[in-house]
């Protein structure tokens, strides 16, 4: 849709990508055949600017194999063009998204627009998962993993660390993300992920899990090999890289948006876990190569 998230189109789309180029590699025929479409080909405008290019609806889809993510942005588009593109997408939703295996709507725009084509003469089980804007790769990589398992969506997510300079904070969940957990882990991460800018205490999340706070405290050390109190700030840490890596949003509010208590208490964390400041991990981003190279080796003596 005009004015999508820029992330949330290139992050899945690169997610799948790696997949199919580390089976290349392997010899193994590809997994997935990627399309980014949109209600006209050309270019279609992100919220930050630039654009990217589509092709026009297609008229057939995969019966029941494929995938569909709906990438919008933070609110609808106002104008007469966006209102005929929305109902063009509208009407091949109608057709065409029960056909797939697998639906997600990114971004309010999308919710809104998968909530409206489907709200009446819904088939069985065409239900869409809503993805906020940002977690789109996060859902891609949750997808890749149903389809090859835990050791391809973690190699994947190396690789889209290593794009973003996030190496440090994925080394800290790599332990946890190949630990085996439970339903009950997988929910309350889900539940923690959501609640990042609220209070959360062990307390909550005891209850959550209809447990005492001791019995959950012991429960989750050993399925986890840490503490709750730990993941929560691993979990917040992480939020905070990837919105200071995709967002303009100024410090304050990312912290705001994370759920630290302030500016200065994310700063402490990110100099504690991190070794670096997060005004200066945003500097670091958006330096080029180039520029890296030039603040990290010295320059040459002249004789």
């Amino acid at each position: 849709m005009e004015q999508f998230v820029l992330p949330d189109a290139v992050g899945p789309q690169q997610a799948f990508a790696a997949a199919n180029e580390i089976l290349a590699r392997s010899g193994a025929p590809q997994a997935y055949r990627l399309g980014l479409y949109a209600a006209r080909a050309g270019a279609t405008i992100s919220s930050s600017g630039p654009a990217m290019w589509t092709e026009g609806l297609p008229e057939t889809v995969p019966s029941r194999r494929g995938t569909v993510f709906l990438i919008g942005g933070l609110a609808p588009v106002p104008g007469g063009a966006a209102r005929l593109e929305t109902s063009k997408l509208q009407a091949w939703l109608r057709r065409h998204a029960p056909r797939f295996e697998r639906r997600a709507s990114i971004g309010q725009a999308a919710a809104v627009l998968a909530h409206q084509a489907g709200s009446s003469d819904r088939p069985p089980g065409c239900r869409w998962i809503v993805v906020d804007n940002t977690e789109a790769t996060t859902t891609a990589l949750a997808m890749i993993e149903r389809d090859m398992g835990s050791a391809m969506a973690l190699a994947i997510a190396r690789q889209l660390a290593a794009a973003f300079g996030l190496e440090a904070v994925l080394a800290q969940g790599i332990a946890r993300t190949q630990a085996p957990t439970d339903a009950r882990l997988d929910r309350l991460h889900q539940w923690m992920g959501k609640r990042l800018s609220e209070s959360i205490t062990v307390q909550s999340m005891a209850t959550y899990l209809a447990m005492t706070p001791r019995t959950f405290a012991r429960f989750y050390r050993r399925a986890t090999g840490t503490t709750p109190a730990r993941d929560v700030v691993r979990m917040r840490l992480e939020k905070a890289c990837w919105l200071l890596a995709t967002e303009w949003s100024t410090l304050k509010a990312v912290a705001h948006a994370c759920g630290f208590s302030s500016e200065e208490v994310m700063r402490r964390t990110f100099i504690r876990h991190l070794h670096v400041s997060p005004k200066a991990y945003r500097q670091r981003l958006r330096q080029t190569p180039s520029d890296r190279k030039a603040h990290e080796e010295p320059p040459a003596r002249e004789p």
